[in-house]
C-alpha cells in the first residue's frame, strides 16, 4: 500500500506539482497523532478499509496534505487497508461508509462534496474531516462544512483542526442536529481535545448516538386515513388529535421511544402516487422527495421503485393483498337437482339406464323363454321394476332363476350407491353452498370477463403483465366505501376488488351489523412488506430501524394487528373443504362394481346354458335307451 501511495503521488495531474523545496515537516503537527488515535481506536474496530481523499486551495497547503499523509499512513496502514483517491479518479459506484477528508478550506471541501452521491457514499457511516490549514479562520470553516453535511443528511461527521494560538492542540468538533434548544440545525460543538499526545477525555465516544432523543422536536409526516393501518381521529379545530390502528400506533410508540413531536400532514387527495424522479412525482411521494416532510407513514408496501428513489426501513409487517369478489348467483330449482354430479358423471349415468332399458326392449322381443331367463317367472314389469329399484322402491315378487337373481342383485347395488351419494352430497349443497361457486384466481376472473379494481399503489403488481394490466381499473378509498361495497353484494356485479385481508376483515366487523359481506377469492395475489418511507439519506432511518427491531422481536406489531384484523371476519366465497360436484372418477368403484356384477351374471348365464344342454343331452339318451328298451321287447 506505501508503494501504491508513492504511485498515486507520481502520477497526480501536473497542476498539482509544487515546489518541493517549500516543505513543512508535519511530524510535529498535533494532527498526525489525533488521526492515527482517532483510526487506531474507532475505524480500525469497526471496519476493514479506510477511504482518502485530499484537495487544497493553494500549493503550499497541498503539500503539507502530502506530508501529514505521508506522516499518518505507516503508522496504520499495518492495521487497515487505506485506498487513497484523488478528485480527479473516476469514482466506482460502491457505497464508502468510513472515510477521511483533508481540506484546507471550505472551497476545497465544496469540490469533495459536489461529487458525493448516494451511489458512491453511504451518508449513514462516518466522515473525518481534517483541515489542515491553522492561519485562517477555522471555526468559519467548521460551520460551513457541518452545513454542508447536514444537507445531505450526513449526521456522524468529525471535524479536525488545530489553532495557530496553540500549535500543539488538536481540536474535535462535531454536531448535533437535535436538542433541547433547538431543532434540526447545525451548532458545532468542541467534543474532543487532543494535548500531549492524547485525548484528553477519553470516556466520550468519537461519534456517539446521535438521533436515540429528539429532544421534543416535531418531525413532519405525510400520512391520510387508511384504516385499519392508519386512522386519524379529528380535533375540535379540525387537525388530527390522535392517531389509530396498526401503523398509528406503531407511530405513537416511535414518538414516544424517541421522544419526538408529531406534526401530520394531511395528504389530498389520499394517494400515496407515484415515485420518480424529483419533478415527476406525485401524492404523498412527491412530499418525501421533496424534503417536505420527514416520513411516511400508512400501508408504504416495499417495492423496486420506491426503493429506488426513496430511503426506508427494514419491513416491520406483513401483509397479504387479496380480491374481493361479488356472490355467485343462486342456483335454480332444476340446477339444485343437478348439483351433486358433474356433467360427464349424469352421462354416464344415463349411459347405464338407457343400456337396460335396451336391453329389456330386446328381450321383450324374444319369445317367452328367454323372458323367463332373464326377467324371472311371473315378471310382468321389468322396465318398471328396474326404476323401481334405482329409485328406491320394492318388488312386489322375485325372480326364482339364479341369472335373474344376480342381475337384480348388482342392479340393486349400483343404485344404492348412485342414490346414497346423490343425497348426501345434495343435503352438503343445499346447506353449504346457495350460491354458485365464482372464479379463483386473476387469469379465471378474466376469462370471466371481470374488471380488477384497485387503488394506485397495488399497480405495480401486475406491471409484468401487461395483459392483466390492461384489464385494471383505478379505485379510491371514498368510492369503495361509498358505492363499490353496496355493488360488491350483488351477483351482477362484473367486477372485483382488490384489498390486503386486514381491511376486509375490518370493514366486515363493521359491516356485518348492517346485514353485509365482503367476500374474498381465498388466493392470495400479492405479498406486502409494510416499511417505513423517506428520504434516502435521512437521519431518522437509523433510529427508526433500532426501536423497530425491539418492537418486531417483541411481537407488538403482530399483537396490535389482531386488534383490527380478526380471521373470524374474513368470509372465503367458496369453501375449499365444501362440497363439491362428484366425478367420473369418484365413482368409479360403483362402476367397476357394476361392471363385476354384469361379468359374474354373464358367468352364471353361462354356466346355467352348459346345465341346460347337459340335462337336455341327459334327457335325450334316456328317452333313446327307453326307446331301445322298447323295441328289445
Amino acid at each position: 500500500m506505501w508503494h501504491s501511495f508513492v504511485v498515486l503521488s507520481i502520477l497526480l495531474p501536473t497542476f498539482h506539482a509544487f515546489n518541493w523545496t517549500v516543505s513543512l515537516s508535519p511530524k510535529s503537527s498535533p494532527l498526525v497523532g489525533a488521526t492515527v488515535a482517532i483510526v487506531e481506536s474507532f475505524f480500525v474496530p469497526v471496519c476493514s478499509q479506510l477511504y482518502i481523499r485530499r484537495r487544497a486551495s493553494n500549493k503550499r497547503n497541498a503539500r503539507f496534505q502530502y506530508d501529514l499523509i505521508e506522516a499518518i499512513l505507516p503508522q496504520i496502514e499495518p492495521q487497515i487497508r487505506v485506498q487513497l483517491e484523488t478528485i480527479q479518479a473516476r469514482m466506482l459506484n460502491h457505497s464508502r461508509a468510513h472515510n477521511v477528508f483533508f481540506v484546507d478550506d471550505y472551497e476545497a471541501f465544496g469540490e469533495i462534496s459536489d461529487r458525493m452521491r448516494v451511489q458512491t457514499y453511504d451518508y449513514s457511516g462516518y466522515f473525518l474531516i481534517i483541515v489542515t490549514d491553522s492561519t485562517r479562520d477555522n471555526f468559519n470553516t467548521v460551520q460551513q462544512i457541518m452545513d454542508d453535511l447536514w444537507s445531505h443528511y450526513v449526521i456522524n461527521v468529525a471535524v479536525l483542526l488545530s489553532y495557530d494560538d496553540s500549535p500543539e492542540d488538536a481540536f474535535y468538533y462535531t454536531y448535533f442536529p437535535f436538542s433541547t434548544t433547538y431543532c434540526e440545525e447545525v451548532h458545532p460543538w468542541l467534543w474532543k481535545i487532543f494535548s500531549k499526545g492524547r485525548f484528553v477525555d477519553p470516556q466520550r465516544a468519537f461519534y456517539p448516538r446521535k438521533l436515540m432523543n429528539f429532544y421534543g422536536c416535531p418531525l413532519k409526516m405525510v400520512t391520510f386515513d387508511i384504516p385499519p393501518f392508519l386512522m386519524l381521529d379529528p380535533g375540535f379545530d379540525g387537525t388530527v388529535s390522535g392517531l389509530n390502528g396498526i401503523d398509528g400506533i406503531l407511530t405513537r410508540v416511535l414518538s414516544q421511544l424517541l421522544n419526538f413531536s408529531l406534526s401530520i400532514e394531511l395528504m389530498e387527495p389520499p394517494e400515496w402516487g407515484i415515485t420518480d424522479k424529483l419533478g415527476s412525482c406525485t401524492g404523498a411521494s412527491r412530499l418525501v422527495r421533496q424534503r417536505m416532510v420527514n416520513f411516511t407513514v400508512g400501508f408504504w408496501s416495499m417495492t423496486y421503485r420506491r426503493n429506488r428513489y426513496m430511503g426506508h426501513t427494514s419491513a416491520y409487517y406483513t401483509s397479504l393483498v387479496t380480491t374481493v369478489v361479488p356472490p355467485g348467483h343462486a342456483y335454480t330449482s332444476i340446477e339444485h337437482l343437478l348439483l351433486p354430479y358433474k356433467l360427464d358423471s349424469w352421462s354416464c349415468i344415463s349411459t347405464i339406464i338407457l343400456i337396460a332399458v335396451l336391453v329389456i326392449i330386446v328381450v321383450k322381443c324374444h319369445g317367452r323363454i328367454m323372458q323367463h331367463f332373464v326377467f324371472g317367472r311371473s315378471i310382468t314389469a321389468p322396465l318398471l321394476n328396474t326404476f323401481n329399484i334405482f329409485f328406491g322402491g320394492s318388488l312386489p315378487r322375485l325372480p326364482h332363476r339364479n341369472f335373474s337373481r344376480t342381475l337384480l342383485t348388482f342392479w340393486l347395488l349400483y343404485s344404492i350407491i348412485i342414490r346414497t351419494c346423490y343425497v348426501g352430497s345434495l343435503f352438503k349443497f343445499l346447506q353449504l353452498q346457495p350460491n354458485k361457486t365464482v372464479p379463483k384466481i386473476i387469469p379465471e376472473y378474466m376469462a370471466a370477463g371481470y374488471h380488477i379494481r384497485m387503488a394506485r399503489n397495488y399497480s405495480y403488481i401486475f406491471e409484468a403483465f401487461p395483459r392483466v394490466y390492461k384489464r385494471l381499473q383505478q379505485s379510491n378509498l371514498t368510492n369503495f366505501l361509498a358505492r363499490e361495497i353496496d355493488e360488491l353484494q350483488q351477483p351482477t356485479t362484473r367486477y372485483i376488488v382488490l384489498a390486503p385481508t386486514e381491511a376486509i376483515a375490518y370493514l366486515n366487523r363493521q359491516l356485518t351489523k348492517q346485514g353485509k359481506l365482503l367476500r374474498v377469492s381465498g388466493d392470495r395475489v400479492y405479498t406486502s412488506k409494510l416499511t417505513i418511507y423517506s428520504q434516502r439519506s435521512s437521519p431518522v432511518l437509523q433510529p427508526f430501524n433500532y426501536i423497530l427491531g425491539l418492537i418486531s422481536t417483541a411481537g407488538l406489531i403482530d399483537q396490535w394487528a389482531s386488534g383490527f384484523s380478526l380471521p373470524i371476519f374474513l368470509k372465503v366465497s367458496s369453501e375449499v373443504n365444501g362440497p363439491r360436484q362428484l366425478t367420473v372418477r369418484q365413482l368409479m368403484g360403483c362402476l367397476e362394481l357394476l361392471a363385476f356384477g354384469l361379468t359374474v351374471s354373464g358367468l352364471v348365464l353361462l354356466v346355467e346354458c352348459l346345465v341346460d344342454r347337459w340335462s337336455r343331452k341327459k334327457k335325450h339318451r334316456v328317452r333313446r335307451c327307453r326307446r331301445r328298451v322298447r323295441f328289445a321287447h
